[in-house]
């Protein structure tokens, strides 16, 4: 029963349309669902083999991205900005997904860990990204191999995970980690 609102970039073409009716179907409001017709909608076609032996099922084989990771324009990255700057007061919390797929440049980064002032933001960092590049939001949940790659050591025990999770308080200026 959560109050859901998605803030991302699409391209201007039908799988745009089918975002939008499926985020309609499922109660997602998209005020901030900008549509930049320089770029496609992230779309991922995946090829499947069936094995033989019904016990294995189905296996991907290969996917098919059909992407762009440009830097969005400056007109989008205000679009944006904009947004945040007059709604972001009214959400709980924010939840920024990293997929560099273009969205969050550094300008947009920037503004939404500010957001930290009045409300939580939390970051699923993008792989191989700095940590730092979050600066001062409340909180991060990266995977194992992000949160290693940041440390820089092996996570295996208890006390590893503590160790890592100080670090990233510190590097990050976190609340939480």
């Amino acid at each position: 029963n959560a109050d859901v609102e998605i803030c991302a970039v699409t391209g201007d073409d039908e799988t745009r349309n089918n975002v939008i009716q499926l985020l309609d179907s499922i109660n997602v409001k998209h005020r901030c669902l900008i549509s930049d017709d320089s770029r496609p909608t992230t779309r991922k076609q995946r090829v499947m083999a069936q094995d033989n032996d019904i016990s294995s099922g189905q296996q991907q084989i290969l996917r098919i991205d059909y992407e762009s990771k440009a830097p969005i324009s400056n007109s989008i990255e205000d679009q944006i900005i904009e947004f945040i700057d007059q709604n972001g007061k009214d959400f709980d919390a924010i939840i920024i997904s990293d997929y560099q797929k273009g969205v969050l440049t550094e300008r947009v980064l920037k503004h939404l860990c500010s957001a930290s002032q009045y409300t939580t933001v939390i970051a699923d960092p993008a792989k191989g990204a700095p940590i730092e590049r979050y600066k001062g939001i409340t909180a991060m949940k990266p995977n194992r191999h992000e949160c290693e790659a940041a440390v820089g050591f092996s996570i295996s025990t208890q006390e590893d995970v503590i160790r890592a999770g100080k670090i990233l308080l510190e590097k990050a200026e976190l609340d939480y980690t």
